[in-house]
This record gives C-alpha cells, structure tokens and sequence, in this order.
C-alpha cells in the first residue's frame, strides 16, 4: 500500500506545477485559443512526462542502490537489481536521445541564430477581421453612400410604392433558405445597392461581362445556378434576367445563400464574394490575418503601420464600400 501513496504523491507534483498553465487560452484575460495552442498543449504534456519519468528514474537508482548495498552477499538479489538499473537507465537514454535528435532536426531546418528550446512555443495573436471605415486608406470614398442616401434607400424599402417588389424580394429570399431576419434585411439592402430595388435592369459592362436584373447576375454566374439554361443563348438567357424579376432574384437569393453557406454565415465574406468574385475572400498577402478585399494596402509592411509611403488596394475599393454599404443600410431596416 505504501509503494501506492508515494506513486501518487509522485505524479501530484507534476500535475499541479504544469496542470494549470497546459493550454493559457479562453481563460478570463487569456487570449482566444487557436491550433498553436493544441500544439501548447502536447508540449506541456511532454514536459509534464519529463518530469515524472525524470523523478522516477532518480527513485529507483536510489531504491535500487540502496538494495543493493543491503543484499551483500546475496548474488541472486544483485544480479537482479543491477539488471533493473540497466534496463531502467536504458529507458530514459532513449528518452534522452528522441529529445536530442528532435532538437537536431529543429536546428537544421529553422535559422539556429533565432532558435531557442525546440518544445518552447510561443503562440502570437493573430488579427482578426473588423468592419472597415467608411474612408479607405487612399482617403478616396467614392462609391460609398453617406448617411442621408442610406437613408433615402431605406425609405424606399419601407415606402408603400414598393410593397410588391419587397415582397417578392422576402418570397425569394425564404425560398432559398435565407429565412434569418437579418439575413432577409441583408438580401433586401443587396438588391437596393444591386439596382435600387430592380429599377435599374442593365448593369455597366466589365471584364467579366454585364449583369442583369435585380440582383446584378451575370450570364455565367446563371448558367451555373439554373441548369436549364443549358441550350440558351446567352442573349436569351439576359432577356430572361433583365425582363423577370422574380427570376432574376430567385437566382440571386440561391447565389447569395450559397455564398453564405460556403464562408461558414459570415455576412460580410458572403457579400465579399457576391461583389468581388471567389479571389476577393483569399488570404491577403500584405495583411496577414485578412482576406484580399479587407485590406486596404497593397504594398508589404504597412498594415498595423503609420507607413505613409504605401500603395492602397484599389482594385478592391468598391467591394470594401459595398460590404458596408449593405450591412449600412441592413442595419436601419
């Protein structure tokens, strides 16, 4: 029974020096937790093992030794006590030996002038993605609507002239799955920017082609929505989404709630997508942490900067106004 109790007592001392300190995430004060942490975790837990085997590897040799000096004489007793003691140190050589050659390995592949322990991690907080200012980095805010058009658009939305149209645009919405309150009011301030509320039916022309009807589609985004487009000509199939409302939103309601699905429900990602095509949501480059259309420099080493001789990302001006020009008028519906 005694051998139990100094077991346990053994492995007490490990577990309240590293136990507390495994995974410093999520906690009150404590940065969010993120995979470098699982990470954390494993090292802490090796550590926690190093420890106890350490302690245990010391016990024994002294057990054993002490064993030893009191079976003088006794050659059957010696022999096996000296075989534990081989078998034991064996052990922990080896143990010794993976730490060695997993620190070696670390050195070759990493700079070695900044490398420290190899199982010391250090997880740094990454930024997260916020709603942008309604100026952009280039102080340039064309596009972007000010408070009395946002709303002026709301008034629109709200004005009994436009019951029919808005009632189509909620039918359209719910039947494609976005039956969120506020994801209705998102699809409904999308069809005010697309084309204030279907009454503008021929979008500008760009490298992608022109887009049609309430929600701005264009041919080729259709075609991939609606099957039975396939045979039509693409004249035909942008009569059909400039002349049909209820089409046209049918589409851009399922396009939309896709594109919602696809970046997890995230609001703006999903309205990043529909303005500025799948590129827009692909990691940025200069600003580590956000995605291509979030950020406004497009020049490394300037982002979290007060860097003034750096190129802003124009190419994704509009799709910053847009997102907010959306989520803007959402939010007075």
């Amino acid at each position: 029974m005694w051998k139990i109790y100094i077991f346990s007592i053994l492995l007490t001392f490990p577990v309240l020096s590293y136990g507390a300190g495994l995974v410093p995430c999520g906690g009150e004060g404590e940065e969010p937790c993120q995979m470098c942490h699982a990470i954390t975790f494993v090292s802490g837990l090796f550590e926690w093992l190093a420890t106890i085997l350490g302690i245990i590897y010391v016990l024994i040799i002294i057990v054993l030794g002490l064993y030893i000096t009191s079976s003088t004489g006794n050659v059957n007793a010696m022999t096996k006590s000296r075989s534990y003691i081989y078998v034991v140190t064996t052990g922990y050589i080896i143990f010794l030996a993976a730490w060695m050659l997993v620190d070696l390995g670390m050195r070759i592949l990493v700079d070695e002038k900044t490398y420290g322990v190899w199982n010391d991690i250090q997880c740094v907080a990454q930024p997260t993605a916020q709603r942008y200012a309604r100026v952009t980095a280039s102080g340039d805010n064309n596009n972007v609507l000010s408070n009395s058009e946002i709303n002026d658009r709301v008034n629109v939305i709200n004005s009994p002239d436009s019951a029919g149209t808005e009632a189509a645009i909620e039918a359209a919405a719910k039947a494609n799955g976005l039956t969120d309150p506020e994801q209705i009011k998102i699809f409904k301030a999308l069809i005010s920017q697309e084309s204030s509320n279907c009454k503008n039916k021929t979008g500008p022309s760009t490298s992608f082609g022109t887009a049609y009807g309430c929600g701005q589609m264009l041919v080729s985004t259709a075609k991939g929505l609606d099957p039975s487009l396939a045979g039509k000509s693409d004249a035909e199939i942008a009569d059909k989404l400039r002349n049909d409302d209820n089409y046209n939103l049918a589409l851009s309601a399922k396009y939309y709630s896709q594109l919602l699905a696809k970046n997890g429900g995230n609001t703006e990602l999903a309205l990043a997508n529909y303005n500025g095509g799948n590129a827009a949501n692909i990691g940025s480059r200069d600003c580590p942490g956000l995605k291509r259309w979030q950020c406004e420099w497009d020049s490394p080493g300037c982002y979290g900067t007060s860097n003034t001789s750096c190129t802003p990302n124009t190419g994704y001006k509009e799709t910053r106004n847009y997102v907010d020009n959306i989520t803007n008028i959402a939010d007075r519906l």
